[in-house]
C-alpha cells in the first residue's frame, strides 16, 4: 500500500515538473484533496532537503562540537578573576589582557579579548571580533572598521564561578535546544510554508483566472488553484535551491525569478488544461 502511494506521488511529481497537456486535462477530473496531498508531501520533502543541505553546508555538527569546546574553555579562566561593572565602567582583578580562543575547524582562532587598558582602536592590533575595554565593548566590522557598545549603567560583579555555572547550564540546555530546532525545521516549518504557500498562490492566480475566464467561462477558480499546486513545482524548487548556491546575484534574483516562473508555468498549465485542442 505504501509503495503504491509512493509510486503515485512520484508519477505526480514527474508530471508536475513541466506543463503536461494530458496530465493537466486529467487533473480537471480529480478532486482537490488529491492535489493538496501532493503539495503537502512536496513541501515537506523539499524542506527536508533544504534542511539537510544547509546543515552540511554550515557544518552544523562540527560547529556544534566546536561551540561546546569553546564553552569548556571558560574553565581555564583564572580563579582569581573578578570582573566589575560599575557606572558603565569595567575593571578586573587581572593585571594583564585575557584572551579567549575557539577551535575553528582544527585551528585556534581568537574570539575575544578583555583588556581594560586598551583603546577601541586596539581591536585591529589584536585582530579579534570582540574587544572589552574599561569603557566599552568593541565589535569588529570588517577590515579596520568597528562599532562600540557602552556597558550598562549599573553595578555587576562577575566571578569565575558565575561564568562556569552559566556555561554548565548552557551545555546542559544545548541538546534540548537542538532538538527543538530540529523539530521546528522538520515538522513545524513545513506546515507554515504549506499554509503560506496556499495563501500566496490564491493571490497570484487571481489575475490569471480573471484573464482566462474571459476566454472560457467554464474555467473555475478552484480548478485553476488546483492546477497551480502542481505547476508551482519547478518555480518553488528553483526558489529553494538558488539561495543555497551562496551567490549574491542569484539570491537577489531568486524571488523575482520565482514570480515570473510562477506566472509562466501556471498560465501554460491552465491553457493546456482548458484551451489546448489537439
Amino acid at each position: 500500500m505504501i509503495k503504491e502511494n509512493m509510486r503515485k506521488i512520484k508519477n505526480t511529481f514527474i508530471n508536475s515538473l513541466i506543463p503536461n497537456k494530458k496530465f493537466y486535462k486529467e487533473l480537471l477530473r480529480k478532486k482537490l484533496i488529491y492535489s493538496f496531498n501532493y503539495f503537502l508531501v512536496f513541501i515537506f520533502v523539499l524542506n527536508l532537503f533544504f534542511f539537510i543541505v544547509l546543515t552540511l553546508k554550515l557544518n552544523l555538527p562540527i560547529n556544534y562540537q566546536n561551540f561546546k569546546q569553546f564553552l569548556n574553555r571558560f574553565d581555564e579562566i583564572p580563579k582569581s578573576l573578578i570582573i566589575n561593572i560599575d557606572n558603565a565602567h569595567l575593571s578586573t582583578t587581572h593585571n594583564r589582557p585575557l584572551l579567549i580562543w575557539i577551535n575553528n575547524n582544527g585551528a585556534k582562532s581568537l574570539l575575544a579579548v578583555l583588556d581594560e587598558t586598551a583603546s577601541a582602536e586596539k581591536i585591529n592590533l589584536y585582530d579579534t571580533p570582540i574587544l572589552l575595554t574599561s569603557s566599552e565593548i568593541v565589535f569588529m566590522r570588517g577590515s579596520k572598521n568597528y562599532t562600540t557598545l557602552e556597558y550598562p549603567n549599573e553595578t555587576i560583579r562577575i566571578t569565575k564561578d558565575k561564568i562556569v555555572n552559566v556555561k554548565n547550564y548552557v551545555i546542559k540546555f544545548l541538546p534540548f535546544l537542538v532538538s527543538i530546532l530540529i523539530f521546528y525545521f522538520v515538522a513545524i516549518l513545513p506546515i507554515i510554508l504549506f499554509l503560506s504557500s496556499l495563501i500566496f498562490l490564491v493571490l497570484i492566480i487571481l489575475p490569471i483566472y480573471l484573464v482566462f475566464h474571459l476566454k472560457n467561462k467554464k474555467i473555475k477558480f478552484k480548478k485553476v488553484f488546483q492546477i497551480s499546486l502542481h505547476s508551482s513545482t519547478i518555480p518553488i524548487i528553483i526558489f529553494t535551491i538558488l539561495p543555497l548556491l551562496s551567490n549574491v546575484f542569484l539570491i537577489l534574483i531568486s524571488f523575482p525569478l520565482f514570480i515570473i516562473l510562477e506566472f509562466l508555468f501556471i498560465c501554460v498549465s491552465v491553457y493546456d488544461a482548458y484551451l489546448y485542442e489537439k
